[in-house]
């Protein structure tokens, strides 16, 4: 692995990362991805000693039945809220597992309470492995998408004057669950925050 050539373990959107990326004044006004981290996720190779483990990283996180509000942080490196006329669109992104169409999540982002616009319960992700236990990742295009995987993906959409500079809470609680079973809390998966430029 290691005397690879890096077209060999490095996917196309790294590649571009890695020849694209620049100052801060560089990425000003491009279109980002902001996540709140998963565990795992390295290379086996890559996770010698604590500092290159990330096993205490706040996702996945289960949902419980009684609505109890469940929080994440997420770090926002634009300021979003003084470039708000200039923001095509911004979304925060949940993906569950062991969520159904009809189940009911509130998603607040600072305290405020946000809409829901979009659901896809057909969503894929080879990043996430559930109900099998989450595995180091290395290259993602070596995993293939099961085709029996049942996500759930839900839009918000985001007013930029909601965010801050640096941390920002996102806070989600049950409302209402659907067929459920003793046992079988809803998961979240992933949390993204995506924010296009006009």
């Amino acid at each position: 692995w290691d005397n690879a050539a890096p077209e060999t373990y490095r996917t196309a959107s790294q590649l571009a990362a890695y020849s694209e990326i620049g100052s801060p004044q560089t990425l000003a006004g491009k279109n980002k991805v902001f996540v709140v981290e998963r565990r795992l996720g390295h290379h086996r190779l890559m996770i010698e000693g604590y500092i290159g483990r990330n096993f205490d990283r706040q996702l996945p996180a289960a949902l419980d039945i009684k609505g109890t509000d469940f929080d994440f942080t997420i770090g926002l490196g634009d300021n979003i809220a003084a470039v708000a006329d200039n923001v095509k669109k911004l979304t925060l992104r949940a993906v569950l597992f062991g969520a159904q169409d009809d189940d009911e999540i509130e998603v607040r982002l600072n305290d405020v309470t946000l809409e829901m616009t979009e659901k896809d319960d057909t969503w894929k992700d080879p990043q996430i492995f559930s109900p099998n236990k989450q595995v180091n990742l290395g290259r993602i295009d070596r995993y293939h998408i099961e085709p029996d995987q049942k996500l759930l993906r839900l839009d918000y959409d985001v007013p930029p004057q909601l965010c801050r500079v640096g941390q920002n809470q996102i806070s989600m609680r049950t409302v209402k669950r659907a067929g459920y079973e003793q046992g079988k809390n809803l998961v979240v998966e992933k949390l993204e925050v995506h924010l296009d430029y006009e």
